[in-house]
């Protein structure tokens, strides 16, 4: 709802008559801000719909909790292990590994990244917070061709990475790793 912040009457008067020959007026409102979200870019939204129900309450919490893309670790989480416990409770999940079993599935599926002890990155490629620019520049780091092809037997996910810049941001150099994981969840399955 808008709220009005400010108005002003501006008046041209005749000092010798006292008439007012012209009159304005402006009125300025306020808008409420938007909450704070995070984008998801729907061309890839396919890569995460096979995602457990348990792995999207972490994914989640992960995306409302990350910083914006224009800090020094842009779109990254620091998980302490308190935090992990507040997961762990907000999400349904009894154990605390069971937090850290799911984030390491969804950076062996480039859904995030493990940047560092403890810190994780949202993939660039996937989600966006922040300034579009902002967001560019983590994409530009490096270079993701994803493609998933639907067949009678399933889905084949194949994509290449090409890391520009080695020390800031890799998705993981080996898409073997990717293509393991998603074959040994098909195993389980």
């Amino acid at each position: 709802m808008k709220r009005i912040t400010q108005e002003t009457v501006n008046r041209a008067i005749d000092y010798t008559t006292g008439e007012v020959k012209q009159e304005s007026s402006s009125v300025t409102y306020s808008l409420p801000s938007e909450p704070d979200f995070v984008k998801v870019y729907l061309q890839d939204l396919l890569y995460l719909v096979d995602l457990p129900r348990y792995q999207w309450g972490v994914l989640l919490w992960v995306m409302k909790n990350c910083n914006y893309a224009s800090a020094k670790y842009g779109q990254c989480v620091v998980l302490t292990a308190a935090l992990k416990e507040e997961i762990a409770e907000s999400v349904g999940l009894k154990l605390v590994s069971s937090v850290n079993s799911v984030l390491y599935k969804l950076s062996k599926k480039h859904v995030i990244e493990h940047v560092s002890r403890s810190i994780y990155r949202l993939n660039p490629y996937l989600f966006g917070r922040g300034k579009w620019q902002e967001i560019q520049q983590l994409q530009k780091i490096a270079c993701v061709d994803m493609h998933i092809k639907y067949t009678r037997d399933g889905k084949e996910i194949s994509s290449t990475i090409e890391t520009v810049d080695e020390g800031a941001f890799s998705l993981k150099k080996h898409l073997d790793e990717l293509q393991e994981a998603e074959q040994e969840e098909k195993k389980a399955s």
